[in-house]
């Protein structure tokens, strides 16, 4: 889509044809923007949980969530254990992101709990 958009942008295509590139590609724009109101809303979720856990003198926290087989290699080998909020600050996910923030990674379905 992105190749598609640049090279009428700039390469002198007629601009009406965006219409149709965006039309004939509506499901993936949809799903995409779809995937990503997803991810921005669990890294604000969990942004607001350390917030109210550090207001809370609250240093540890659980990795949960589902234990089956569409879990990623990094949940899989974190779900279910506890970890210092130090330690989370350190964790990288397979994709390269933050897990403070991302968890796992994209569209990842688990989350941080505080434990007193």
């Amino acid at each position: 889509i992105r190749s598609q958009v640049l090279q009428t942008t700039f390469a002198g295509g007629n601009p009406t044809q965006l219409d149709a590139i965006f039309d004939s590609n509506k499901g993936t724009l949809l799903r995409s923007l779809e995937s990503d109101v997803i991810n921005t809303s669990q890294a604000f979720r969990n942004s607001v949980t350390f917030k109210k856990a550090e207001d809370e003198g609250i240093t540890s926290f659980l990795y949960d969530g589902p234990e089956d087989d569409k879990n990623r290699e990094f949940c899989a080998e974190h779900v279910g254990k506890i970890f210092t909020l130090s330690e989370i600050e350190v964790l990288e996910n397979d994709q390269g992101g933050p897990a403070l923030t991302d968890l796992g990674g994209y569209n990842c379905r688990h989350e941080w709990r505080p434990v007193k």
